[in-house]
């Protein structure tokens, strides 16, 4: 049997060229912009080659380097020869990538097919090919997509022995995770597995995963099963066996209706289909740039921009509220959840106009770029994800989950018309005037203190909050409220240390403690460094100036913080340059605040210089991307642009490295052209928008404009 990827390949050789901007021509080597995505470029970190755009789990290949040891998923290292293979994962990005939610390990007499075999390894968005094995007993495997299921194909060697399959629930000890109730039953006449995986997460956003399925195979197989794990054993030696998955987040019902409304046709039809989708999600972003490689760098960081928010709800708007308290037993608090329980724990709603409802656990790692880069690019995405946080608020105690950097995202969809002001700001109003967790009644103190872990890096995400709300109110004429959120914002300056320059944890009111370690990574901020968050309050960059006394003092910090700071240390930082992490979100503006301060040129030649030392290597993409948010500030940067502000809308420019792009945004569609354009030119003479010569002394152009479609024009020079 011919490989599908050849299939697929001759197929879709003309699949993009109908859609395709006559302005933009394509090599016709690579006719579709869907093969300059590499799904496999990361050396460690998660990777998910099999999905589909915002759909409800990915089903990819678990392998984990054989000296790995953190449990980490989907840890694809190319220059590996071998890794250990767990099985072919279904799983969530709501899971971090840590929960094995429903493992498929294909197997001969007993013998496991543990290895996985890594220059055997392709893929494209949808669509992945494998061989995984002993190097006497291999499977090839193939596997595809859709919106609620998986289809699997493993082709066995006869000669290796009597095939089987392994299906686990179990997590197996990953550290983030662990089961709290599994069923499993497995019909041997209609030839049909099905079940629940329930297991919770002991992360910053710990909670309860529920997955359920229902799995069919076109051969006939005998069996030995637990609650948890089964063990399929294929009659008759078939060469080739075909595994469909229908998926639920709601129950077993519904996972077989997925079944058998997704999973009808055979794996190549499932295969263009995925592709079709990628290619539809991937051009309203058409680009011309040069090295090649750079190109593929551009698509394969907006296929993982693409992956999230995941699908929560099933086809007729019915959905299971997640339930995220009281699931932190390794605190030693709360209850564990079972699965007789879900009605009462976690029950379901039908969302308003059944509409599609969308999750993702990710936001204080995806809203400082990815979510304004939506909002340009997908705004029909943005706004159905924005309806599902205000749907999903409606049933949760407390708002919004994640409440700070939710805070932040609502607002910005409000304040640019993709979601009503008056439910947004309700929401928010609520919410963020509440005491849980790390945010003190209103009423109570005026600060958090450092008994709370992070309290630093938590003040600054509160203050950032209430000034999108401010901003939002004030909007909506509502006085006394953005005076409100104005105050609130105004008091994480109370934890500025004016001798040190930095933010510090506060050991009461007024009274910041002295950082010790100013790039080192714990136990002050998250996921960044003292000094990194020095710059962070970049709600109020006026302010941010003057606290560090001034305009040329404030330049002065950066210069220090980008060429003589030593690298960062410890804890989850990586991408250093000097002062900077670019591969944790805390940083990620401050590249670009030379620009806010009349400074164009000095952002583009730091720009150039992390896009070709930092960012990129020879085979892609560097290798940490928390979900997406890296890969739109690389989108972001190729086309030159950031948003500095997330709230706002507003963008600040900086040094392209396209030569021409084409963007569909709500309004119609916003080119950017740059002449003059090379490697050696990295500094911007002179932008126009719409033919208007804009100031570079204030380099912003507003998010509304921009939204609108026009014609952003940049002039290089050396």
């Amino acid at each position: 049997m011919a490989p599908v990827l050849n299939i697929i390949n001759e197929t879709c050789a003309l699949l993009a060229l109908s859609t395709r901007r006559l302005s933009l021509q394509r090599s016709p080597a690579s006719p579709s912009w869907v093969d300059d995505v590499d799904v496999l470029v990361r050396d460690h970190g998660p990777v998910f080659p099999v999905a589909v755009p915002w759909g409800m789990a990915l089903a990819t290949p678990w392998a984990q380097e054989i000296h790995e040891t953190s449990g980490t998923l989907n840890s694809l290292n190319s220059k590996a020869d071998v890794m250990e293979f767990h099985g072919m994962t279904h799983t969530t990005l709501s899971a971090g990538g840590q929960l094995g939610e429903l493992l498929l390990l294909p197997q001969y007499e007993g013998n496991p097919a543990s290895m996985l075999f890594t220059r055997s390894l392709s893929g494209i968005p949808g669509y992945f090919h494998g061989v995984a094995g002993t190097g006497l007993h291999n499977v090839t495997l193939e596997g595809s997509v859709t919106s609620r299921g998986a289809f699997h194909r493993f082709h066995f060697d006869r000669a290796a022995g009597q095939p089987g399959l392994n299906v686990m629930l179990d997590p197996q000890g990953l550290q983030k995770s662990a089961l709290s109730d599994s069923q499993l039953e497995v019909k041997e006449k209609e030839q049909i597995l099905e079940g629940c995986s329930l297991a919770q997460r002991f992360d910053k956003e710990a909670g309860e995963s529920l997955l359920c399925f229902a799995v069919s195979f076109d051969v006939p197989f005998t069996h030995s099963a637990t609650t948890s794990q089964a063990k399929l054993v294929f009659d008759g030696h078939p060469k080739e066996v075909n595994v469909r998955v229908g998926l639920s987040r709601t129950s077993v019902a519904y996972a077989r209706r997925n079944l058998k409304a997704e999973l009808a046709q055979p794996l190549d039809k499932v295969i263009l289909a995925a592709k079709q989708r990628w290619q539809d999600a991937l051009s309203t972003v058409l680009v011309d740039m040069t090295p090649p490689a750079r190109l593929r760098h551009f698509y394969t960081g907006l296929y993982e921009s693409l992956l999230a928010p995941h699908l929560l709800s099933e086809h007729d708007g019915v959905y299971r509220m997640p339930n995220r308290k009281g699931t932190r037993p390794l605190q030693g608090k709360g209850e564990v959840t079972k699965l007789g329980e879900l009605d009462t724990k976690m029950p379901t709603r039908t969302s308003t106009d059944k509409k599609d409802v969308y999750n993702t656990d990710f936001l204080p790692d995806t809203y400082r770029a990815l979510h304004p880069l939506m909002n340009l690019i997908q705004p029909s995405m943005s706004r159905a994800f924005g309806d599902s946080m205000l749907e999903l608020a409606r049933h949760h105690p407390e708002g919004m989950i994640s409440r700070d950097p939710s805070g932040t995202i609502l607002a910005g969809l409000a304040l640019q018309g993709l979601i009503p002001q008056s439910d947004a700001f309700a929401l928010l109003n609520r919410s963020l005037r509440l005491a849980a967790d790390d945010r003190p009644p209103v009423s109570s103190v005026s600060f958090i203190a450092e008994s709370v872990p992070a309290s630093m890096s938590k003040a600054l995400e509160q203050a950032r909050a209430d000034q999108c709300a401010s901003m939002l109110a004030s909007k909506m004429g509502l006085g006394p409220d953005a005076e409100h959120f104005h105050t609130q914002m105004k008091r994480v300056y109370q934890k500025w240390d004016p001798l040190q320059h930095v933010f510090a944890p506060q050991v009461h009111a007024r009274k910041p403690r002295k950082v010790s370690r100013l790039t080192g990574a714990a136990p002050v901020p998250a996921e960044g460094t003292a000094l990194q968050y020095s710059f962070a309050a970049n709600f109020n960059v006026d302010e941010m100036v003057r606290l560090h006394g001034g305009r040329g003092s404030f330049l002065q910090a950066l210069d220090q913080f980008f060429y003589q700071e030593p690298g960062t240390q410890g804890g989850d930082l990586s991408g250093n340059f000097q002062g900077l992490s670019l591969e944790d979100e805390p940083a990620l503006h401050v590249p670009y605040l030379y620009g806010l301060e009349g400074e164009l040129n000095r952002t583009a030649r730091l720009v150039d210089t992390l896009v070709k030392t930092t960012l990129v290597s020879s085979d892609g993409p560097r290798p940490s991307d928390d979900h997406g948010a890296q890969s739109a500030w690389a989108i972001l940067s190729f086309l030159g642009m950031y948003p500095v502000d997330p709230c706002s809308g507003d963008f600040i420019l900086g040094r392209p490295f396209v030569s021409h792009a084409s963007l569909k945004v709500p309004g119609g569609e916003l080119q950017i052209r740059v002449h003059n354009q090379g490697e050696e030119h990295m500094h911007v003479e002179k932008v126009s928008w719409n033919s208007k010569t804009l100031d570079l002394s204030k380099p912003v152009l507003h998010g509304a404009e921009l939204a609108k479609g026009g014609l952003l024009e940049f002039w290089m020079t050396s």
